[in-house]
């Protein structure tokens, strides 16, 4: 028997407590810093596991499979955050101003996190699934974008990467959210994704 359903709320507060826990990554990274090309990027890889592990897994209700299923959303969301993270330095969006590649690095991230879910878990999803994942990428995109603003990007330092840690919690708590609603159907069990996986 899979495991029950988790609770809003607690898809709230592992959202958060995800978003957090980056904060001691940050510290590392910045101890670490003086030596070139030493965990340059390995905390942002760190934090998407985590946040893999406290904010996906716990939709993989399935039990066949399920250490698989775990590192295959481990890896992907590894690979989604690399997609993500490279917009804004490659892709330029007219609308919006400055912001728009960054709205559009949210919305990417949170719709291929949720593909990946919808896959892997699997879930059953109504179709407000998809619109609150653009919603949440929307809302969350434009919030990191007014983090990185606030401190310059370049010249962040381990303080004031704090609001950069806020964009971080409150787009993880938007995705959680969108997850959790969005999966909120009586769907018959063949339309999820990888349902026979």
């Amino acid at each position: 028997m899979p495991p029950s359903r988790h609770s809003l709320s607690l898809s709230i507060g592992l959202a958060a407590l995800s978003g957090a826990l980056a904060w001691p990554l940050i510290q590392i990274n910045a101890w670490l810093s003086p030596y070139p090309g030493h965990l340059n990027t390995a905390w942002v890889m760190v934090a998407v596991a985590i946040f893999s592990v406290l904010v996906l897994a716990p939709f993989v209700r399935s039990h066949r499979f399920r250490s698989l299923r775990l590192l295959v959303l481990v890896a992907g969301s590894i690979l989604v955050f690399r997609v993500a993270f490279a917009i804004p330095a490659h892709v330029e969006v007219e609308i919006f101003g400055a912001a728009g590649p960054f709205i559009l690095a949210g919305i990417a991230g949170s719709v291929l996190i949720a593909v990946l879910v919808w896959l892997v878990a699997p879930l059953e999803v109504a179709p407000r699934y998809w619109s609150l994942a653009i919603v949440a990428g929307l809302i969350g995109g434009l919030v990191f974008y007014r983090a990185l603003a606030s401190c310059g990007v370049s010249e962040c330092g381990p303080w004031s990467m704090l609001p950069i840690l806020f964009g971080w919690i409150i787009w993880q708590v938007l995705v959680g959210i969108a997850l959790h609603i969005g999966s909120e159907t009586k769907r018959p069990a063949s339309t999820p994704g990888l349902q026979g996986f």
